[in-house]
């Protein structure tokens, strides 16, 4: 058998796959529906771990077994990701100053509520292949376009926590974009305790010392309050606040 042949025969068996996703896709969205209106949760980890190994299982080929093992999982998380839009799940986006605790709080959180976890600025540098102080070696406004436009493909994410950059309320579009399918939450930490802690060599903007800490926080407070859904004030625990977010989420019906 030819090269071409071999792949004449990979390309039948992939319409044949699509079909069956297709079909499977249709009954995500049924089971979707049906635990929303019987206020079921979407993400059953242990049942979905006995899934996998009882398919798996099966599979006369043992060779390949790793590989299916992460292709369901690749197909539930899928699964997973399609049912949370359908069904609207916002996500939860985190505003504040450097060093306010973003980060920290919200891969915390994300893991507790099994959400994803995206840092705008770790995604800005994965994509762009740089570090977010080469790109302000442009200039400030290179990285604030740049910024805007990655924000901009959230649009399509779902159920997850987003940590942004603390100048992200700089742009209306940027808070405009990530309202749209995304709960804001401006974590405010006392000034003092942010000067405590934060390492100003690893941020652009704080290079200049402490006096540029205060001058950002006076320029952008009222930007904090005006775009945020609800506001919490980080002077205690990280597991405060994170208790927080979460009673604010459930309430907020997200």
């Amino acid at each position: 058998m030819s090269l071409e042949e071999y792949r004449k025969k990979i390309d039948i068996i992939d319409r044949e796959i699509l079909k069956l996703y297709e079909k499977r896709m249709e009954v995500v969205k049924d089971v979707a529906l049906y635990k929303e209106k019987n206020s079921i949760p979407i993400t059953n980890t242990s049942r979905e771990k006995d899934v996998i190994e009882k398919i798996t299982s099966n599979l006369e080929n043992k060779e390949i077994k790793e590989e299916a093992i992460n292709l369901f999982k690749k197909i539930i998380s899928i699964s997973k990701e399609y049912e949370h839009r359908l069904l609207n799940h916002k996500n939860i986006v985190l505003i504040g100053m450097p060093g306010s605790g973003k980060t920290s709080i919200g891969k915390s959180l994300a893991k507790d509520l099994n959400m994803k976890f995206i840092d705008v600025d770790e995604y800005i540098e994965e994509k762009e292949g740089k570090s977010i102080e080469e790109l302000f070696k442009n200039r400030e406004e290179f990285f604030r376009s740049r910024e805007q436009f990655y924000i901009s493909k959230l649009n399509s994410v779902f159920n997850s926590v987003i940590s942004t950059g603390g100048g992200v309320v700089l742009k209306d579009i940027n808070m405009e974009n990530l309202k749209r399918n995304g709960i804001i939450v401006f974590i405010n930490r006392p000034i003092e305790e942010i000067i405590k802690d934060v390492d100003i060599k690893q941020r652009p903007l704080l290079k200049n010392g402490i006096d540029k800490i205060y001058d950002l926080y006076k320029r952008r407070i009222d930007l904090y309050k005006k775009y945020c859904d609800f506001e919490i004030i980080n002077d205690d625990s990280m597991q405060k606040a994170k208790e927080d977010i979460i009673k604010i989420y459930n309430k907020s019906g997200g």
